[in-house]
């Protein structure tokens, strides 16, 4: 499935010639935005670093071609993108692309378990991703994975509960959390490029799990919900060893399901449009609703540009450039008529490029280039 970038230096976006139809379904659809950040674009009115993005479609080689295949989560290292999913009937979906070529490779891995998140880490130089238990009994399943995908190893943790977010600090922290464990919330936590780990605190009841995960500096901050979907939020201020409980600002009621932070502040967002900010972590303030009753499902930020994308359960994005003060809505999709609207649930900014994939997937063909301009 060939994919092309053409990358003029002189233009304000990439092109990426895309798999035309005859070169058969594919298991999921991606979009890498070509937009390239820093001197080639100029800044916009809020001080961002980009005038544009362009979007479009690529393709992910995968030997599925009936029934659908979840892709939860995507991470970039600046060189080389990473994607995970769930089961794809033989083993976890794991898929790798470099930044110079559009196209995707899905990779082996040694266990047929969902991965549900995906980092990259900066220090060690290598993907961590985490994901759901064994149905048998085993550890929750963490894998790392190999700038480029050339090898990926399972590393041992210490109990059998879900991870469901992951996350890795400048310093090379990592933290990974996920579903209660019959005491509290299970976390844990490495600082050998995922090699080794150890369970940490992490106050929480029945049926409460953490969705998200972010750090600025020495500071981790965790968002999840509890059994009735009410919001949580946990701090660090010592690069996630250990973490206290925050009381979320009156008012809010849904469930928080992704977090990040845009070089100002923390921006959560959660079920039915619900945005909360935080300077520091520790004090919570709810923001306007992004299309009241739409549930939100990722955020990711260009800390530096302020510029933060979050995707919807529909297929659709909002866009910020001033802090979560006001968005944008970047309707939907252009897709071909041949190939469903899905849902652009998963979102990433890696340093350099964002990139953005169907979450629900199923097989579908991406028929030549498809883009959609943003200011």
């Amino acid at each position: 499935m060939p994919t092309n970038i053409v990358d003029d230096p002189t233009a304000a976006v990439a092109t990426i010639v895309a798999p035309s139809a005859g070169d058969g379904g594919t298991a999921a659809t991606v979009q890498a935005v070509a937009q390239h950040l820093g001197d080639r674009t100029a800044a916009n009115a809020h001080g961002g670093r980009f005038a544009a993005i362009n979007w479009p479609t690529l393709g992910i080689a995968s030997p599925v071609t009936s029934g659908s295949i979840a892709i939860n989560s995507i991470a970039g290292s600046g060189k080389w993108w990473a994607a995970v999913g769930d089961d794809d009937g033989g083993d976890a979906s794991v898929y790798s692309a470099p930044h110079a070529s559009g196209q995707w490779l899905e990779l082996g891995n040694p266990s047929a378990i969902d991965l549900n998140s995906i980092a990259w880490d900066p220090v060690g130089s290598v993907f961590i991703a985490v994901g759901d238990s064994g149905s048998g009994g085993g550890d929750a399943y963490i894998l790392t994975i190999a700038e480029g995908g050339i090898s990926n190893f399972e590393r041992v943790n210490p109990k059998n509960f879900n991870l469901l977010a992951v996350y890795v600090d400048s310093t090379g922290a990592a933290v990974a959390a996920g579903a209660y464990d019959g005491t509290d919330i299970y976390a844990v936590r490495s600082v050998d490029a995922g090699v080794t780990w150890a369970e940490i605190a992490m106050v929480g009841a029945a049926g409460s799990v953490v969705n998200g995960i972010v750090s600025s500096g020495s500071t981790m901050v965790a968002v999840g919900q509890t059994s009735g979907a009410a919001p949580l939020i946990w701090r660090s201020a010592d690069n996630g060893a250990t973490f206290s409980v925050i009381t979320p600002p009156a008012g809010p009621t849904d469930a928080l399901v992704d977090v990040t932070h845009d070089g100002v502040n923390f921006v959560a967002i959660g079920d039915n449009g619900e945005v909360l900010t935080s300077p520091t972590g520790a004090t919570w303030t709810e923001a306007t609703d992004i299309v009241q009753g739409s549930d939100l499902v990722q955020i990711d930020a260009d800390p530096i540009g302020r510029v933060m994308i979050v995707t919807f359960a529909s297929s659709r994005f909002q866009v910020s450039t001033d802090g979560g003060s006001t968005w944008a809505e970047v309707g939907h999709v252009p897709m071909p008529l041949t190939k469903t609207i899905l849902p652009w649930k998963v979102i990433a900014f890696d340093g350099s490029a964002w990139a953005s994939i169907d979450g629900d997937s199923g097989p579908s063909v991406v028929n030549g280039i498809q883009s959609l301009a943003v200011s």
